[in-house]
């Protein structure tokens, strides 16, 4: 049986691995050497992260484009 609590404590799980996720990625663009994202992209990207509304950008960690701005093109 699934109780309210046990469905609050899997949607605060699913957001700490989104925010593990945007804290990976951002490192991982700082490693590979692309420059300080400006604030407004850093916090672009944890808006796209937590919200899921956001490119792809895993293979891509310098934020060129992504495949949602190819296909928008």
């Amino acid at each position: 049986m699934v109780t309210w609590t046990d469905y609050l404590m899997k949607q605060e799980q699913y957001r700490d691995q989104l925010r593990q996720a945007e804290k990976e990625r951002l490192i991982k663009q700082l490693q590979a050497d692309c420059g300080s994202p400006t604030p407004g992209q850093a916090l672009g990207g944890l808006v796209a992260a937590l919200t899921g509304r956001g490119p792809d950008r895993q293979d891509n960690p310098c934020g060129g484009q992504t495949r949602l701005a190819e296909k928008a093109a």
